[in-house]
């Protein structure tokens, strides 16, 4: 009897998991509402109780972007690198279609970026052209600076490949600790938003917009404090910059638009 009913636990707890939590993404078409979410790094589709996974690679890191602006998402992800937890290894690029009443992703792209120790990837458009931008974050020296730093690298999508856009050794004098991109001021195309860190310890997020040879400061936040994350959120349309916090104060949006 013990034995039947732990086994009827585990049948039932990962359905549980997948009803209650938030899909990544939701696709709506005549053959239902399809969800993916994220397992430790695996994406799974589930379609009423069926689940599937899709990829068989565990991702370091992803994004979930409109790449060719056809209303239909791409995932851009970075994979895991075997024996660490530190960098990814590869950008991979999936095409989400539906067959045969099932998800699919589809790899359309892949390059190997392990040399230079991918910690984030990102997709944005920072000039408004026709082609999305993709943001890697490395971690490596450079040509004019020798200490191991965290550097943004842009790259622009052609549909086939990618091409060096921007490969900036920093943003600033502080350190570049966490990134996200959104049009928070309503003028028609993304900026930076970025987390930074002095050697002292002290956190502020500065705002950059892209201006063709480099990055140039919009707008600098210093007034709070204990700032742990930001990510960008959408809604009606509208991009928010979400700030985590440590301690009581959990989060909040901001827009100035």
């Amino acid at each position: 009897m013990t034995k039947k009913l732990t086994i009827l636990i585990f049948l039932i707890l990962p359905a549980v998991w997948f009803l209650t939590r938030q899909p990544e993404l939701c696709i709506e078409n005549e053959g239902g509402t399809y969800n993916l979410f994220d397992i430790g790094g695996y994406i799974y589709s589930r379609n009423n109780f069926e689940v599937e996974k899709i990829i068989a690679e565990r991702l370091f890191d992803y994004i979930i972007y409109d790449l060719d602006s056809d209303g239909n998402e791409e995932i851009i992800a970075l994979t895991r690198t075997k024996g660490s937890g530190s960098w990814g290894s590869e950008a991979v690029f999936y095409d989400i279609k539906i067959s045969s009443e099932k998800i699919i992703a589809e790899e359309i792209y892949r390059q190997d970026f392990s040399d230079i120790k991918p910690w984030r990837i990102d997709a944005c458009n920072i000039d408004n052209d026709p082609n999305a931008d993709i943001f890697i974050g490395v971690e490596k020296d450079t040509r004019f600076y020798s200490d191991v730093s965290r550097r943004p690298f842009f790259y622009t999508w052609d549909g086939e490949k990618l091409n060096k856009k921007w490969l900036g050794s920093f943003f600033s004098s502080w350190n570049l600790k966490d990134i996200t991109f959104g049009d928070y001021f309503g003028l028609g195309f993304d900026v930076a938003a970025v987390l930074e860190e002095n050697e002292n310890g002290q956190r502020r997020i500065s705002f950059y917009n892209f201006v063709g040879f480099g990055f140039e400061n919009i707008k600098t936040i210093s007034k709070y404090k204990n700032i742990k994350a930001i990510t960008t959120i959408k809604e009606n349309n509208i991009d928010y910059l979400k700030i985590d916090f440590t301690g009581f104060k959990t989060s909040m949006n901001l827009n100035y638009n």
